[in-house]
């Protein structure tokens, strides 16, 4: 490994697309602790607890060891699945995972829209991105930060008294430094990096709207 791209690996790991629906959990309950029905983020945290493992055990560590096995299958030549056709496997079997925990958190009335919209955009942008990997090897991981921009974007009126301006600027640091970290890899040209940023944006409106019209 070349040294000079540790850092780059580490920014990857730290921000991997997988993480981020628990990461978007943890931000609104930091936001806006009264929509989950507590007086603090620390008795928010508290409460919902297991509602954050059950998300992490669901979006992260399902998909994650899903991947694993078609690694192990030789389904995958590398985990990096610097081959498109390579991406085909662990998108059907992230999309699916995503798609149960959003079916089981909309039943599910003690959880905010805000996070049920969240969800419903990450799972939309991520059928985008599948689709799009037929042409072109779309950046996943700015999928996912364009994702948490649209995020911070959706829930303006909530964060306002948080300093939105500093809320904006350290996710787009965030955006920014993950997309660095991606072309320092090699691992996407700047338009798969560019168009997954749009797509993740995109997909939290469309999410938005279609939770808004069906359910």
């Amino acid at each position: 490994m070349n040294i000079q791209k540790i850092p780059a690996y580490i920014i990857s790991v730290l921000l991997h697309p997988l993480l981020l629906v628990s990461y978007s959990l943890i931000f609104l309950m930091w936001v806006d602790p009264f929509n989950f029905g507590s007086p603090s983020f620390k008795i928010a945290i508290q409460t919902y607890d297991l509602v954050l493992i059950r998300i992490f055990f669901s979006t992260a560590l399902l998909p994650g060891l899903s991947i694993l096995m078609m690694k192990f299958l030789g389904m995958l030549e590398t985990l990096e699945m610097k081959d498109k056709q390579e991406r085909i496997g662990p998108y059907i079997a992230t999309g699916v995972f995503y798609l149960w925990i959003f079916f089981n958190i909309n039943s599910n009335p003690q959880l905010p829209d805000t996070f049920k919209t969240f969800v419903l955009g990450a799972t939309v942008a991520l059928f985008i991105a599948f689709f799009i990997n037929n042409f072109s090897k779309i950046s996943i991981y700015t999928v996912g930060a364009g994702t948490l921009i649209g995020l911070v974007l959706m829930n303006w009126v909530s964060i306002e008294g948080l300093y939105l301006g500093r809320v904006l600027q350290g996710v787009f640091l965030l955006a920014g430094a993950l997309g660095t970290a991606r072309l320092a890899l090699r691992s996407e040209e700047p338009a798969d990096i560019y168009g997954g940023y749009v797509i993740g944006l995109m997909g939290q409106f469309v999410g938005f709207l279609i939770l808004d019209t069906f359910f």
